[in-house]
């Protein structure tokens, strides 16, 4: 019998995911809520920086006692916990604007100017 093949975080990050909480399987950590996760919410270094991370296998997704939970495996619990700590903005400014994209103001959105 064949296993069925998991789900990289970066196949996951798809779709967006919002105040969620990445928990390693095997190892307890921390978790740091991550407000917003997509595949747009890191830059290409920061896609390149935390690559072990994006490609950990989820195991399973669930409402657990820190709120939504992805469970994942085949990554360090320490990489696991930095880069959950790193996307709740517990790094440097400067990391964090080099992993992080930073939203581009839409000029639609912008109040208008009366004069």
């Amino acid at each position: 019998m064949t296993e069925k093949r998991r789900e990289t975080l970066r196949e996951l990050l798809r779709t967006s995911w919002a105040d969620i909480h990445l928990v390693h399987k095997e190892v307890e950590i921390d978790p740091a809520t991550i407000v917003e996760l997509s595949e747009h919410t890191l830059t290409h270094a920061g896609k390149q920086a935390w690559a072990d991370v994006l490609d950990a296998k989820v195991c399973r997704i669930y409402k657990g006692v820190y709120g939504l939970q992805v469970e994942l495996e085949g990554v360090k619990p320490s990489r696991l916990q930095d880069f959950s700590t790193m996307m709740a903005g517990y790094c440097s400014e400067e990391n964090y604007k080099k992993w992080v994209a930073q939203p581009e103001e839409d000029p639609a959105q912008l109040p208008e100017m009366k004069l």
